[in-house]
């Protein structure tokens, strides 16, 4: 996929974006800072979609693993403080690394993150329904195995990231808000099931958005802030930030 370069449509896009209300429809920005890269690198663009997604959150909880023991596995309970606190279970570890791992995996603040191979999948269940999440990886996609986001409501929403191929120990930022249908839980997992990409995550965020969003019913149809519908994903960025309307992936039930 060829994503647009220009550096004016980029900063107009940016700015429409951070001045702006959160969006009405489905909706996720990824920021991407290729590697190879170490605790306390900068992350310009990973920090930048950051921002951007915290810009349209209020009652923004982080959970940093900071507070466990290394080597802490699953069920983990996490704390989102005002955001309410979730359960991560599946697979992985709580990994500390002052620098970078010989995998390429590093924190994005402090010196801990959740380790985890991607496939198969681990899950966080929040103890509340919520309409944001955010989070940072690094070393992600370096072996072509993609990450996926499932997001568990009335039915799960399939969302694929559109990741380039990445060095070894790139950094990545996703946020996703989805002001039409709050959600009970988030599964990661792989494109490619065979690819065995151990990924490091940190500062896992939830949060609620700023104000509601549509035409003032609650039904999110993108008249209330100049945000479109959309039925597929809108490029808006170049490929270091890239921001999706993200259509609707349900999958069918056995």
């Amino acid at each position: 996929m060829k994503l647009p370069s220009s550096t004016a449509f980029c900063a107009a896009a940016l700015l429409a974006l951070s001045t702006t209300l959160a969006p009405a429809v489905p909706f996720a920005i990824i920021g991407i800072d290729r590697g190879p890269l170490q605790n306390g690198s900068p992350l310009p663009n990973s920090t930048e979609a950051q921002g951007i997604f915290l810009d349209m959150l209020i009652d923004v909880g982080v959970e940093d693993f900071e507070s466990f023991t290394p080597g802490t596995g699953g069920p983990t309970p996490l704390d989102f403080g005002v955001a309410g606190t979730g359960t991560l279970s599946g697979s992985g570890i709580v990994a500390a690394e002052p620098t970078v791992s010989p995998a390429g995996l590093f924190p994005v603040s402090g010196d801990q993150f959740w380790e985890s191979v991607v496939s198969p999948a681990f899950t966080i269940t929040f103890d509340q329904p919520v309409v944001a999440f955010g989070f940072f990886a690094t070393d992600a996609n370096d072996l072509g195995g993609g990450l996926t986001l499932t997001f568990v409501n009335g039915g799960p929403t399939f969302v694929p990231l559109p990741l380039p191929l990445l060095e070894d120990a790139s950094a990545i930022f996703v946020g996703y808000i989805n002001p039409e249908e709050l959600f009970n839980a988030v599964a990661f997992g792989a494109v490619d099931d065979q690819a065995d990409d151990l990924v490091g995550f940190d500062d896992f965020t939830v949060g609620s958005v700023t104000e509601p969003s549509g035409n003032g019913n609650g039904n999110g149809n993108g008249n209330g802030n100049g945000v479109p519908e959309s039925g597929g994903s809108l490029v808006l960025f170049s490929s270091a930030l890239i921001a999706l309307f993200v259509a609707r992936a349900r999958r069918r039930k056995d």
